[in-house]
């Protein structure tokens, strides 16, 4: 009786064990459901940093200093030496000295770096996602035996909606001619009550930049009562134009039931379609207010400034504008650059991601249209390729393998930083106001009038769906592109 019962809870634990495993994976693909822009084929990471990745932990480093045994004669392994470094905070509480029993290079030490990392468990919470703005870091001289650095920190935003960062830890990071990396310790913590060079993230915000009707908090003064209301006629004007753009196309329609998908297995694209229709395509309601933190530079705003004439008129009931009040953000962009250190603490960007677009699955979250993170060690071209990327997602945009497409996932595809022709089809498509959300293909056919054959044409690939022969959208293309102006374009389409 005994051995049935044992054999009988055996096979009870290993059921439920199946069981348990197929629930946490389909976890882990719901917490990552984002869009992203990746760097193309990486080499494959292993499982364990695979399995730390989905599951979105944050690999905190061991405080300790490096077990001997693994380093064998390194100087990552010298307890003497590196007990006798020393670290305060200066008297002037904005800067941080730090002491080397002798120089770093005559021990054979190859590098050293400071850290600051705030306190965070996550950033996929957007109450936490801008502390990615909080992490210090620096070389430091290894020619040198006395430094004083000033390490400048951010605390986050000072809104209803973010938690400010209180604390930070100061890690020394040392890599010696035999080892990267070999010996890593927090030597110091900061906080606001015994350090003070720390100040409150700030909107990125240049006047005369965006144009006035684009502003929220627009100060009327700036440029006198009778030009704004240039300026808002001027939007008007641009909504109308939604009348003169060319009918919903099934080419549109084709692409936006289908996807291309991020094999997180092994680091690539994928190079072929997948089904998602477009019912299950989210769009934007009621007001969407941008915001751009981090490294931004003016030709993002600029960029930022094209893209909102360009949806005025192909998505005009959109309500969106940009703001430099943090509170009213509710679509933050943040610009960080993807170091070593970062990917290891926010999103494991390194060689995989130079864009991401997190979902807000939470319906009381302030960042209510999510948030998005653009790598900002780019150029101009490929920080608004990356930057327009990730607003299309945030719009409802999938990826395709177009090679006209800022949306493409395809090797062979330009790197557009403006939205396509084919981009701006699906947009007018995706936003037409007869649609409501989640109709299924069917009654998108039947409220549009498209031709259900034509359709099925495209769907099935029969006829090119990157290409279709429709006319009328070079005029919204050039205007990203900074070839035409406003006026021209209002000209053009009285």
């Amino acid at each position: 009786m005994s051995e049935k019962f044992i054999g009988l809870t055996i096979t009870w634990l290993l059921s439920w064990s199946i069981f348990a495993i197929d629930q946490l994976s389909t976890t882990i693909h719901h917490m990552n459901s984002y869009g992203e822009y990746v760097l193309g084929d990486r080499s494959q990471e292993s499982q364990p940093a695979l399995a730390a990745k989905l599951n979105n932990q944050v690999k905190t480093p061991s405080t300790s200093e490096t077990v001997p045994e693994q380093y064998d004669e390194n100087i990552c392994s010298d307890k003497k030496f590196w007990s006798e470094v020393k670290a305060e905070i200066a008297p002037d509480r904005r800067n941080i000295i730090l002491t080397f029993p002798s120089t770093p290079k005559e021990t054979g030490i190859k590098s050293v770096e400071i850290v600051a990392k705030p306190t965070t468990l996550s950033y996929r919470s957007s109450k936490n996602a801008f502390h990615m703005h909080s992490i210090f870091q620096e070389r430091l001289n290894i020619s040198k035996k006395e430094h004083e650095i000033q390490v400048s920190l951010f605390n986050g935003l000072d809104t209803k909606y973010t938690y400010l960062v209180t604390d930070w830890k100061l890690d020394l990071i040392a890599s010696s001619k035999k080892s990267d990396d070999c010996y890593e310790s927090t030597f110091l913590k900061i906080n606001k009550l015994n350090y003070e060079n720390i100040e409150n993230l700030p909107v990125f915000y240049e006047r005369n930049t965006l144009s006035p009707f684009f502003e929220k908090n627009y100060d009327v003064r700036d440029i006198g009562e009778d030009e704004y209301l240039n300026q808002f006629f001027q939007k008007l004007q641009l909504k109308e134009l939604h009348k003169t753009l060319p009918k919903p196309h099934e080419a549109a329609l084709a692409l936006l039931n289908k996807d291309v998908k991020y094999d997180f297995e092994n680091f690539k694209k994928e190079d072929k379609y997948v089904d998602e229709y477009i019912s299950q395509k989210h769009r934007l309601h009621g007001e969407v207010i941008l915001g751009l933190f981090g490294n931004v530079k003016q030709t993002d705003l600029n960029a930022l400034n094209n893209v909102l004439h360009v949806l005025n008129i192909v998505v005009p009931q959109l309500q969106i504008s940009y703001s430099d009040n943090p509170n009213d953000v509710n679509l933050p962009i943040h610009f960080a650059s993807c170091t070593k250190r970062f990917s290891e603490l926010v999103n494991d960007c390194k060689g995989k991601y130079a864009g991401l677009f997190y979902h807000s699955h939470n319906r009381f979250d302030e960042a209510k249209f999510g948030w998005i993170w653009v790598d900002s060690q780019y150029g101009r071209s490929t920080r608004e390729h990356i930057l327009i990327h990730e607003l299309g997602h945030a719009l409802g945009l999938g990826h395709n393998l177009c090679r006209y497409s800022v949306m493409s996932y395809a090797d062979y595809a330009d790197s557009m930083p403006y939205f396509t022709e084919i981009d701006l089809m699906q947009l007018r498509l995706l936003y037409d106001q007869k649609l409501r959300d989640r109709m299924y293909s069917y009654q998108v056919i039947e409220e549009l009038e498209l031709d259900k054959e034509v359709y099925s044409e495209y769907e099935s690939n029969k006829k090119p769906m990157c290409s279709p022969q429709q006319s009328g959208w070079k005029g919204l293309v050039e205007l990203q592109q900074g070839f035409k102006t406003v006026e021209e374009l209002l000209k053009e389409g009285n």
